[in-house]
């Protein structure tokens, strides 16, 4: 996984991610390519893999990187 990837967001384990070892619940360090970190893609998560969709219901009930 490229982890300057846009796709690579910081998200937080939540219900909302459902099947936590799922490759749609993500997590990655790179908050800074996130640009905006008030975009809603700016978000965190806890599993490594990558997102498809950051809209889809295992990648909603993130929170900005900002922190």
């Amino acid at each position: 996984m490229d982890l300057s990837s846009p796709q690579c967001v910081k998200c937080e384990k939540a219900a909302e991610c459902g099947d936590l070892s799922s490759p749609q619940c993500v997590k990655c360090e790179k908050a800074a390519e996130c640009g905006d970190l008030s975009s809603p893609q700016c978000v965190k998560c806890e599993k490594v893999a990558e997102c498809a969709d950051l809209s889809s219901p295992q990648c909603v009930k993130c929170e900005k990187a900002a922190e």
